[in-house]
């Protein structure tokens, strides 16, 4: 734990895991119930829409997709892809294909890296 500044507000506060104070990700779960209940509702909504009844901006919702706190399957009009190929995805950075792609790729770098040490 380290005591750490909220990048939204400015208030000091014990970090553990969360990036913001307890305040702000109050805030931030209020909006984010608010665009879930809006969603269900609205399924075709633009991430425009969302923002507007949200108070979030889109890149902060398109953030919040990517952290998997909402799901880009919930609503018809969002649309995220894999980062490295480009396919179709409902949360995350990459697809299934990829993160396993790169997942084998980080735990060859680390058994060499490894090896090496113990050389």
């Amino acid at each position: 734990m380290s005591l750490s500044r909220c990048p939204r507000c400015g208030e000091l506060f014990a970090r553990e895991r969360y990036e913001v104070c307890a305040k702000c990700r109050n805030e931030e779960n209020e909006r984010l119930d608010l665009i879930k209940r809006y969603i269900d509702s609205h399924s075709d909504a633009s991430v425009e829409e969302m923002s507007k009844i949200s108070g979030l901006e889109p890149d902060e919702i398109l953030h919040y997709v990517r952290k998997g706190r909402l799901l880009a399957e919930e609503f018809t009009a969002l649309e995220i892809t894999c980062e490295e190929c480009g396919q179709k995805i409902v949360t995350g950075r990459f697809c299934k294909q990829c993160r396993e792609r790169l997942a084998k790729a980080f735990s060859k770098i680390l058994s060499r890296i490894k090896f090496d040490k113990n050389k």
